[in-house]
């Protein structure tokens, strides 16, 4: 497992530890900066982590000393956001997931393919979502290096594109935590609004990206025309 937030990964366990590591980052950074500029803050987490923050000695990162107390924090909420994956709830929540693969992919595969979709059908697809994407896309687009069929360039980088989406989707949801938190303390924190409007312009921008990649995977898998014939049987089966 890398610590390194901007590096390359070829596999969907490698996009799950670059969301822990960016998330525990970002975390980390977001504590410090409330421990040391937000006074009501700064006088729960002292008195709430009193016993955490007296064990050991300060970290020094590029120069900056950061209280253990906030990376013991930050290490513990990470692991429950690794444990429970915090970005698959948030997804399921806003749908978010859902409407990208129905629309993005789903969709456009079967179009390409030449089967067609009536009412009873698109009811049937969206109830089976899951096995659907299975037999049409991740049977040709495994996150599996040794079970992928088209270009791992094209899985690859929407792999580390998503990887983006979710680390900004968590970083925003941890910001309205913390803004609900300190509008309870009695705290001003107009900068984590702004923080938070930023981080959903490129949210949106990384979704976008993702399109651009889906995009290129349904392309890549539907010009065989051997695919498409075991794509249009495949969901004929499931279907029916």
């Amino acid at each position: 497992m890398t610590l390194n937030p901007f590096g390359h990964i070829t596999s969907y366990s490698g996009m799950l530890n670059k969301i822990a590591v960016g998330h525990f980052f970002y975390v980390t950074i977001a504590i410090y900066l409330l421990n040391s500029h937000v006074a009501p803050f700064r006088e729960f987490f002292e008195a709430v982590f009193a016993t955490v923050l007296t064990v050991g000695k300060d970290v020094e990162i590029k120069g900056i000393e950061v209280p253990i107390g906030v990376i013991a924090v930050s290490f513990i909420w990470t692991l429950f956001s690794r444990i429970v994956k915090l970005h698959d709830i948030i997804s399921d929540i806003l749908k978010i997931r859902k409407i990208f693969e129905l629309n993005y992919i789903i969709y456009p595969i079967l179009k390409k393919v030449g089967f067609e979709i009536d009412e009873k059908k698109t009811k049937k697809l969206i109830e089976k979502r899951h096995n659907v994407m299975d037999e049409i896309f991740y049977e040709y687009a495994s996150s599996d290096s040794k079970k992928s069929k088209i270009d791992r360039q094209a899985i690859d980088l929407a792999l580390d594109q998503w990887s983006w989406s979710w680390i900004l989707l968590e970083a925003i949801f941890v910001n309205v935590l913390i803004f609900i938190f300190c509008l309870f303390l009695g705290a001003t924190v107009e900068n984590l609004i702004y923080a938070t409007a930023i981080f959903i312009v490129l949210a949106c921008l990384s979704y976008r990206k993702s399109k651009g990649y889906a995009k290129w995977e349904v392309y890549l898998i539907t010009k065989e025309e051997k695919w498409c014939r075991e794509i249009r049987e495949r969901v004929d089966a499931l279907l029916s």
